[in-house]
């Protein structure tokens, strides 16, 4: 599995499920989007752009109060 990716210094690749770290230590999938009004239905997001960088929103942030710190490609399935 790869190393944790900080989102204050990369965002995951737009409409992408990635594995995500959050404050408090909950470890979970998540959808991340560029693109805001796509999950605007579910309230949802995460914004950088108070640092000057371009912003993203992943589905899970809001939804149940989760604050992303890292994030990780989700590994490759089990195969038999």
């Amino acid at each position: 599995m790869s190393d944790w990716i900080r989102v204050e210094d990369m965002l995951p690749e737009n409409n992408t499920h990635v594995l995500v770290s959050c404050v408090g230590g909950n470890v979970d999938i998540s959808f991340f989007c560029l693109n805001r009004e796509f999950l605007r239905g579910a309230g949802n997001s995460y914004s950088r752009s108070s640092l000057g960088k371009p912003s993203g929103f992943f589905q899970i942030s809001h939804q149940y109060g989760y604050q992303i710190t890292h994030w990780q490609p989700r590994p490759a399935p089990a195969t038999e």
